[in-house]
C-alpha cells in the first residue's frame, strides 16, 4: 500500500516536472520567433544598403607637393613620369623621408594609396648613390631583400623594381615559388641587388648556398601584418634571427627594415617584429576607413539566388565597360562553383585559388593583369597588395568574414591613380541577417568617416559581434 502511495507521487512530481519543462520550452520558442520576426522586419526595410561615392581625393588629400620636393634622384624622377606619377600621396610624403634618413619604419595606409613606392624609390636612391661612393658589389650577395606572402604580389613588386632599373643602375630578381628556372639560379649567382621573393623559398635559396645574406643592408616586409599571421609567423621569426645574426657579423653596420600594411597590426604582432627591430617606428595615414570615393552598395538575396544576381550584373558590366572586376569568395570550392558557372554561359574568366598548381596560379594572375580577361574569380589571396589601376567592380559573392579583409577587398579598386574616375564599386551579397547588420555598420561607419569595428579580428568578426539569428527566406 505505501508503494503504491509513492509511484502515485513520482507519477504525479513527474507530470508537474514536464508540465514545467514544456512551458519553458514553449516560452523559449515564442522568444526565439519574435527576435527573428524583428530582425526579419529590419532586413524587410530594404533589400540593399547603398553608400554613395563622395568627391574626395583620399589618397593625396590636400597636398600639393611633388617627388621633386622630396629630394629625389632626377634618373627616378623619370622613371616616375615615365608612368605619369608626378604628385606623391600622403604616406609617400610622410615615409619616403623616413626611409632616406635610414629609420626603421611601419608604414601603414589604406589599399591603393601607394606604399609600394614608399620604400622602392628611396632604396633605388641608396643603390645608385653606394655605387656613385665606391661600393662593389660581390657575386650571390643582394643588398636588398623583399618579402611578400603571396607569389602573385612578389611579382607585382619585381615588376615596379624591372621599370625603374631602365632609368636606374641596379640589377633584380625574383626568387618565386616554383620559379626554380636554372636561369634564375645562374642569375642570383652574378652580381645581384635586389631579390624578391616569398619567405620560405628565400630561405631555402639561402639554405642552399644560392644566397648569402652578408652583404644585405635593406628588408622589406610588403603586407607584414599577414606575414606575421599563423601561416606565416614561423617562417617570418626564422628570417628575422638569421638576419640578426647576419647584422652582428657587420661591425656595426644595421640592416634597414620597412615594412607595409593596409591595417596596423595588434600591439601582439608590432611586439614579434620589435624583438628583432630596433626602434622601428610608425608612420599612417587614414586607416581602417571604408573607402570613401568609391560606391559600396550590399544586396540582400537569398543563397540560392546569388548566382543570378551575379550573371545579371557581370552582363551588365561587360557591355558598358572596358574595366575589369574581381569576384571574391571565401573558399576554394566556392571559388571553381563560380567558375563552373560562368564556364557553362561561356563568360571568359580567369581564377585565382590557394588550392592550384603555383606556375597555372601565376599565369592565371598574369592573363588577368595583362587583360587578356576581364574577369577573375579569387579567393581573398587576391585582396594583399595586388594593384591594378583598371578594376572598376569588385563583388563580394561570399560576405567576407570580417571587417579586415573587406577593407582589402574594397582596395582592390579605387586606387591612387584612378581614384577620380567616379566609376567604382565594391557590391556585397548579404543572405545572412548577420551580414546585412554588419552592412549597417559599414554604413555608420562611412557616414561618421570612422574606424571600421572588427579590424584584426582572429575569428569571423560578424559572427562574434552578432547573434545567431536564421537565414534569410
Amino acid at each position: 500500500m505505501v508503494i503504491k502511495k509513492m509511484k502515485f507521487t513520482f507519477k504525479l512530481m513527474h507530470m508537474a516536472l514536464q508540465t514545467t519543462t514544456n512551458s519553458v520550452a514553449k516560452s523559449q520558442k515564442t522568444a526565439l520567433k519574435q527576435v527573428s520576426k524583428k530582425n526579419e522586419k529590419l532586413l524587410d526595410r530594404g533589400s540593399e544598403v547603398v553608400i554613395k561615392a563622395k568627391n574626395i581625393n583620399v589618397h593625396h588629400g590636400n597636398n600639393q607637393s611633388t617627388f621633386s620636393t622630396l629630394n629625389l634622384r632626377s634618373d627616378l624622377l623619370d622613371g616616375l613620369q615615365n608612368i605619369h606619377i608626378t604628385q606623391p600621396t600622403i604616406i609617400q610624403m610622410l615615409g619616403i623621408p623616413l626611409v632616406l634618413q635610414k629609420k626603421n619604419v611601419f608604414c601603414a595606409a589604406q589599399t591603393g594609396s601607394g606604399k609600394t613606392l614608399v620604400y622602392v624609390t628611396p632604396i633605388i636612391q641608396k643603390l645608385g648613390n653606394e655605387v656613385e661612393a665606391g661600393f662593389i658589389g660581390r657575386l650571390s650577395r643582394p643588398r636588398v631583400l623583399v618579402l611578400s606572402p603571396t607569389r602573385e604580389l612578389a611579382s607585382q613588386i619585381l615588376k615596379v623594381f624591372k621599370h625603374f632599373s631602365h632609368y636606374c643602375r641596379f640589377r633584380s630578381v625574383g626568387v618565386i615559388g616554383q620559379n626554380q628556372k636554372k636561369w634564375a639560379k645562374d642569375y642570383v649567382k652574378g652580381l645581384v641587388d635586389v631579390v624578391v621573393g616569398t619567405p620560405s623559398t628565400i630561405l631555402k635559396w639561402n639554405q642552399k648556398g644560392l644566397l648569402n645574406f652578408s652583404d644585405v643592408r635593406y628588408v622589406v616586409f610588403d603586407e607584414a601584418d599577414t606575414l606575421m599571421d599563423d601561416n606565416f609567423r614561423n617562417t617570418t621569426s626564422e628570417f628575422l634571427k638569421l638576419l640578426d645574426c647576419e647584422s652582428d657579423s657587420k661591425n656595426g653596420t644595421n640592416i634597414q627594415f620597412i615594412l607595409t600594411a593596409a591595417t596596423l597590426p595588434p600591439k601582439g604582432v608590432l611586439g614579434r617584429y620589435q624583438e628583432f627591430i630596433p626602434d622601428l617606428q610608425v608612420c599612417q595615414s587614414n586607416l581602417h576607413k571604408v573607402l570613401p570615393h568609391i560606391k559600396h552598395s550590399f544586396m540582400k538575396t537569398r543563397q540560392d539566388q546569388k548566382s543570378e544576381l551575379l550573371i545579371n550584373k557581370l552582363t551588365l558590366f561587360l557591355s558598358q565597360s572596358d574595366k575589369k572586376c574581381i569576384i571574391f569568395c571565401n573558399t576554394s570550392k566556392s571559388c571553381n562553383w563560380v567558375s563552373a558557372k560562368l564556364d557553362e554561359l561561356k563568360i571568359d574568366h580567369t581564377k585565382l585559388h590557394g588550392d592550384m598548381n603555383p606556375q597555372i596560379r601565376l599565369q592565371s594572375y598574369k592573363k588577368f593583369t595583362d587583360g587578356k580577361t576581364r574577369l577573375m574569380i579569387s579567393t581573398d589571396i587576391a585582396s594583399r597588395g595586388l594593384d591594378s589601376n583598371d578594376i572598376t567592380l569588385v563583388v563580394n559573392f561570399d560576405c567576407p568574414f570580417n571587417a579586415t579583409d573587406y577593407i582589402h577587398r574594397s582596395g582592390r579598386t579605387g586606387r591612387a591613380a584612378s581614384c577620380f574616375s567616379k566609376n567604382e564599386e565594391v557590391l556585397t551579397f548579404v543572405t545572412q541577417n548577420k551580414e546585412f547588420l554588419f552592412a549597417k555598420k559599414v554604413q555608420e561607419a562611412a557616414k561618421k568617416n570612422k574606424c571600421l569595428e572588427g579590424i584584426h579580428s582572429k575569428k569571423n568578426s560578424i559572427n562574434e559581434s552578432m547573434p545567431k539569428l536564421n537565414g534569410l527566406k
